[in-house]
């Protein structure tokens, strides 16, 4: 990763405002990833994928990867694909609940369960339950106002295949199977609501990014360098960039020279994202931004390879690849219930999660909430809480 006075190089850099370099001294690779953390390692696994020739190049800061941003303990471990987070159904000047960010993320969140089970089945991930559980994934409110924009919201989903099986109810006693813990010693007079859907996962993209870098260091043209810190980055006279980086342990200095390079280093300087940056020309990318981060790295790494390599991903071979890794790829799964009820089956079954709910019954009608004699009357609260 980059030292923290280099916070402004990868702008720097994609501007191609720094200096030649002589490109003759330097070992030569073709892809150089800064960071050894999911996204990094997601781009690496799919190079590989649909480039085996190609030589790559890791550069972590740390003694090991997955320490920072990707480490189980630095994220909420949570599979984001809509199903509870109230942020991407914002209601309209007219108060309408809108869902279009909402599919968005479940749709890239189906592409990643994909991603995942194809490594599952080529060994490149071993016993999915290392890294993927099934957790329910819940809304929850109280006050009037809240209850409304959550039955409205829930309704709203409802005419989307990939929210199929969520429930919504009002009723303290339904909700308190659901969440017991949550309603212990709650006031029987509150207002409240929730949904509850049975696709939420719960992930450890800490493990994913070691079984990615692990399987990644088996391939003779990979090299992991671990505790080194980049310094430098130069634009040498034919396209190339020479990155500059030390080793922390024994203050070793070494030049590398990469046709692409990705800034996937966090730590203060880039934040893992889904706003790709990229040279004009293809020959360096970055990210910026935040959630839903590492739950669509595979999709957000798919849009670098779009964007940097057009002319490769344009390619029958390149095509017939990324078909066969993601088979709803080019296409809305959203407009097709069976595409869906297809994709989940085949992801359930290799991830190892239950059953998915059935497409196209009758969705569970709202549960009105529980009657309650001379409830006093509560003001409304804003607060939300997932």
């Amino acid at each position: 990763m980059f030292k923290k006075v280099n916070t402004a190089l990868l702008g720097l850099a994609l501007a191609m405002g720094m200096s030649s370099a002589n490109a003759a001294e330097a070992k030569k690779v073709d892809v150089l990833l800064i960071g050894g953390g999911i996204m990094s390692t997601t781009l690496g696994v799919w190079i590989n994928e649909l480039e085996p020739s190609w030589s790559m190049e890791m550069v972590e800061r740390l003694d090991g990867v997955a320490l920072e941003s990707s480490n189980g303990w630095n994220n909420a471990g949570t599979g984001h694909s809509a199903l509870a987070e109230l942020n991407y159904t914002p209601e309209d000047d007219k108060g309408n609940v809108t869902i279009p960010k909402a599919v968005e993320i479940n749709e890239a969140f189906q592409v990643s369960r994909q991603f995942w089970a194809w490594q599952v089945q080529q060994g490149v991930l071993k016993n999915p339950r290392s890294f993927i559980n099934t957790t329910p994934h819940m809304s929850f409110v109280w006050g009037d106002d809240n209850i409304k924009f959550l039955k409205k919201r829930y309704e709203a989903l409802q005419a989307s295949p990939l929210f199929a099986g969520m429930q919504y109810s009002e009723d303290p006693a339904v909700i308190k199977k659901w969440v017991p813990l949550m309603m212990e010693g709650r006031d029987p007079n509150q207002k409240i609501a929730a949904t509850w859907s049975p696709l939420g996962t719960d992930m450890n993209f800490g493990e994913i990014t070691r079984q990615f870098a692990g399987y990644l260091q088996t391939k003779p043209n990979f090299d992991l360098k671990l505790s080194s810190e980049v310094e430098d980055i130069t634009k040498n006279a034919d396209g190339t960039w020479r990155v500059s980086y030390k080793n922390l342990k024994d203050g070793t200095k070494t030049e590398t020279d990469a046709k692409f390079v990705f800034i996937g280093a966090g730590g203060g300087v880039l934040k893992l994202g889904t706003e790709i940056v990229a040279a004009q020309d293809g020959s360096i990318a970055g990210l910026l931004g935040a959630s839903p981060g590492a739950s669509t790295a595979a999709p957000i790494m798919l849009s670098v390879l779009q964007k940097v390599f057009k002319d490769k991903v344009a390619t029958p071979e390149w095509q017939a690849k990324l078909h066969q890794i993601v088979p709803s790829y080019g296409t809305q799964l959203n407009s097709d219930p069976a595409k869906v009820a297809q994709e989940w089956a085949y992801t359930a079954k290799i991830l190892e999660l239950p059953t998915p709910p059935v497409i196209g019954q009758a969705a569970a009608p709202a549960a009105p909430a529980a009657e309650k004699a001379a409830a006093p009357k509560e003001n409304a609260a804003r607060d939300m809480a997932l």
